[in-house]
């Protein structure tokens, strides 16, 4: 995340290398959200929590004003002293994160190469690792990248790893344990599915918490359960 405060300096050209990173796309002119773009020394930017973009003016490298602004009329709405701009995507890339999952993605494509004796599935996937790596050393990013997390991170991590010592609350455990089945029953049909047609690869099965996983969380946790009194 990044922090933009009146008054504060400001170099654009690192500022937009975060923003690519971060998973934000550079346009000619910002009109939803996860969006920028820079003219000379200003930039307009659209964080993904925001109602409204925001409007970033520069005087050399200090930044003179941050106002939030409507996309159609392209006017001011507010002036404000700060902004502070989330990422848009999951994966964060990095120099090194790019390459940690440019070598699994590799590693894994030979060993299917070398193991499969499907020839069809074996080009599908090659077309998909070449079209996902060169967009990956042009934009930092590619398409459903967020599908490919296990291969870009060294550990996972769950919501049950950010909320410690709270509160729980369980409203109709039968409904509740039923959607969890039935997400985890459509995951690895469509995950079936797709292997089948060599469009994915076999790491992104793994882009699920383990469903023993995430039951034992809960019950590590303070659980309050609300059903009815019949």
């Amino acid at each position: 995340s990044m922090k933009l405060r009146e008054g504060s300096e400001a170099n654009l050209k690192e500022i937009s290398k975060t923003l690519v990173q971060s998973g934000y796309e550079r346009v000619e002119m910002v009109e939803g959200k996860g969006q920028f773009s820079l003219r000379g020394g200003i930039l307009d930017v659209f964080p993904t929590c925001s109602t409204y973009p925001y409007r970033v003016e520069l005087f050399g490298d200090e930044i003179e004003s941050i106002r939030t602004f409507n996309t159609e009329s392209q006017r001011s709405i507010e002036k404000v002293k700060k902004l502070d701009i989330f990422p848009a995507k999951e994966i964060i890339t990095s120099e090194e994160t790019i390459k940690v999952g440019s070598d699994k993605l590799r590693e894994e494509f030979d060993r299917i190469a070398s193991s499969s004796k499907d020839n069809e599935r074996v080009e599908k996937l090659r077309k998909v690792l070449n079209k996902n790596l060169e967009s990956l050393e042009e934009t930092s990013s590619f398409e459903a990248i967020d599908s490919y997390l296990p291969y870009f991170t060294k550990e996972t991590e769950s919501l049950f790893d950010y909320f410690k010592d709270y509160f729980f609350i369980v409203d109709n455990v039968q409904r509740c344990n039923g959607k969890l089945e039935s997400t985890y029953l459509e995951f690895q049909e469509n995950f079936i599915a797709f292997s089948q047609r060599g469009d994915i690869f076999p790491g992104q099965g793994n882009l699920l918490i383990d469903e023993e996983v995430v039951l034992e969380s809960f019950e590590s946790q303070n659980v309050i359960f609300f059903e009815a009194l019949t």
